[in-house]
């Protein structure tokens, strides 16, 4: 899920750690905090830093793309779905080797997922 200061993200991983659940939130950032292409996710200070430390040593990872990954996985992904630069980094290619073909796999879209239509 697109990751910002990490609020949203730390909300979604304590209600699954409630219903005792084994699911694994991984999400998906910018490495430039101060100003980035997707803009929605630049954050230069988070009051969750402890936390998402904490919860990344539980298995809940953060990826943090460079600008150039985030243009070119919204280049890839703006005509195939409405997204944005901050909703589509998701879609990166670097997530791949991150999951197995037996697992179930969500992907948080925080702005208009919805397939574009032709």
């Amino acid at each position: 899920m697109p990751i910002g200061s990490g609020g949203i993200y730390l909300g979604l991983i304590q209600a699954i750690e409630r219903k005792k659940k084994k699911t694994k939130i991984i999400g998906v950032g910018v490495r430039n905090t101060n100003h980035s292409y997707a803009d929605k996710l630049s954050t230069p200070w988070t009051p969750y830093a402890k936390a998402l430390e904490f919860y990344g040593k539980q298995g809940h990872l953060v990826y943090r793309l460079s600008e150039q990954q985030i243009k070119e996985t919204y280049n890839k992904f703006q005509h195939i779905i409405t997204c944005e630069p901050s909703s589509a980094v998701v879609f990166n290619d670097l997530l791949k080797p991150v999951f197995l073909k037996r697992d179930t796999v969500v992907f948080l879209n925080s702005g208009k997922s919805v397939i574009a239509e032709n």
